[in-house]
């Protein structure tokens, strides 16, 4: 049995991984394609790189939960490459497990029975609402008794309307999400210790019996690093050369920023 446990997962790493194989080997791009800024991602694998964002600014704010909270990232789950985005566990040992929900600029409406963004209606609150009660079976077989769990959802980038709270999964936004946790999370139902709680959560048997212990690849978060950048330098271009369009069409001259900022980083 091995003594490691997944407490040194880094935020979105499933999908970090997925997101490389996805991309594939990648060719240095050509000048024109430096110059006009082509976006270095696919779009067929865009999706992966805006929940992996979202996944690591719910993590970034769970840094300011007090001292006593167990947190951990991308819990994989099962024999067919689930995970959860996190779990935690209260000072008190009450579980949760938190999904995110990326969606930039986007509207969240939520009721009762329904999720849906920009109109369009989800499985987000029964998917979970399964996870929860996945964790709680897991969980409890491993500590050996009832192991309650907290589903809760964490929207990010988008408004989120309440028209009812959902039964049994919380739907909060990523502003809302460390005084909810503080505030509401109630001490557990059920006789298991904190401290047994903390330890099944801990081991990667507990969550996959089946599958061998997982491993963060430093190679993967070095290589997530330099695809952000890359992500952002080909933003300003697409944008300096917008703006540069914009002035050209209205008869005003290209400034030189403008041009200086679609040239940045030409040689790399």
């Amino acid at each position: 049995m091995s003594d490691l446990t997944l407490s040194s997962r880094v935020p979105g790493e499933s999908l970090m991984a997925a997101l490389r194989d996805a991309i594939g080997p990648e060719a240095p791009p050509s000048f024109a394609a430096r110059l006009f800024g082509r976006h270095p991602i696919p779009s067929s694998a865009r999706s992966w790189y805006v929940g992996l964002l979202g996944e690591q600014a719910v993590a970034e704010r769970l840094l300011r939960l007090p001292e006593g909270w167990l947190v951990l990232h991308s819990v994989p789950v099962g024999d067919r490459g689930s995970d959860i985005d996190h779990v935690l566990v209260s000072p008190s040992g009450r579980v949760v497990t938190v999904n995110t929900k990326h969606s930039p600029g986007g509207k969240v409406w939520v009721s009762p029975k329904a999720f849906l963004v920009n109109g369009q209606r989800q499985p987000y609150l029964r998917n979970s609402s399964h996870e929860a009660a996945r964790a709680a079976k897991l969980l409890s077989a491993a500590a050996g008794g009832t192991v309650d769990v907290l589903a809760v959802i964490v929207t990010v980038g988008a408004t989120l309307t309440h028209k009812g709270e959902p039964k049994d999964v919380a739907v909060v936004t990523l502003d809302q999400l460390v005084r909810f946790l503080i505030r509401t999370v109630s001490p557990p139902r059920g006789s298991i210790s904190g401290e047994l709680v903390r330890h099944a959560v801990l081991q990667p048997r507990t969550w996959a019996p089946r599958q061998p212990v997982p491993t963060p690849s430093v190679e993967d978060t070095e290589w997530f690093v330099g695809l952000r950048e890359r992500v952002r330098v080909a933003a300003r271009r697409r944008t300096a050369w917008v703006l540069g369009a914009a002035l050209a069409a209205l008869g005003l001259p290209v400034t030189a920023v403008v041009l200086t900022v679609a040239g940045t980083g030409l040689h790399r």
